[in-house]
């Protein structure tokens, strides 16, 4: 959940390519699902997750569908 009360659903964790990680093997995409028809513009949003607290990350809206609006983060 972000900090402004948005609901986010992490649904997929995936590695980038070594043809566009800066360190292979550490680097990976996040993308998250959250609610139909609320988009947020691409900025640095304050996280809350049980495990890891309060963490900064940096979201961009990729695309939508019946089932939500898909924001991608990319660690690399």
């Amino acid at each position: 959940r972000l900090q402004n009360g948005t609901p986010l659903e992490l649904i997929e964790c995936v590695p980038l390519s070594e043809a566009f990680a800066r360190e292979p093997g550490r680097s990976f995409s996040l993308m998250f699902r959250g609610p139909v028809g609320v988009v947020m513009p691409q900025a640095i949003y304050s996280m809350e997750n049980e495990t890891s607290g309060t963490l900064e990350i940096f979201l961009v809206p990729v695309k939508a569908d019946t089932t939500g609006v898909f924001y991608q983060a990319i660690f690399n």
